[in-house]
């Protein structure tokens, strides 16, 4: 029963950091806290089905479902790259607004002045124009027969 209530614990010390903290690294670290405290949820509940670990042995009959601890180890690696995308994102709106701060990135964001999004979708139409002309030239679009024969 303790363990649960220290997991409740870490669950709502992450949530409170993603809703109160302004610091997006402090939001990524309160996400990281509540899948830490989902993962030991479900491996503590899957551990109080049996006593001995899951290795067939003679004599041994209340083993421990190895099912849930199995799904966590997959959650903890999609955790992991969920926390490293976010950190990734993070830098690039460090890079783009010279801060952490949520309101400092929003304020930064709304504030565009219009050249500059007209520039980004101008960009944007140009990449877009590049990739399909390479497209074209790597796998050009052959004409039908009938198309081919009435040109001639």
């Amino acid at each position: 029963m303790i363990e649960r209530l220290l997991l409740l614990l870490l669950f709502l010390t992450g949530f409170w950091g993603i809703l109160e903290k302004k610091n997006i690294i402090k939001k990524i670290f309160g996400l990281t806290l509540i899948n830490s405290a989902a993962v030991l949820l479900f491996v503590i509940g899957g551990s109080e089905t049996g006593k001995h670990t899951p290795i067939m042995e003679k004599g041994i009959v209340e083993i421990v479902d190895p099912v849930p601890q199995a799904l966590m180890l997959t959650a903890i690696v999609i955790g992991v790259c969920v926390t490293a995308l976010a950190l990734a994102l993070a830098y690039r709106l460090y890079k783009a607004s010279g801060s952490f701060n949520i309101d400092t990135i929003r304020k930064a964001v709304h504030d565009m002045p219009e050249e500059a999004e007209i520039k980004a979708e101008e960009t944007y139409r140009e990449a877009a124009e590049e990739i399909s002309e390479e497209a074209e030239q790597e796998n050009p679009v052959k004409k039908p027969q009938k198309e081919a024969n009435n040109e001639s």
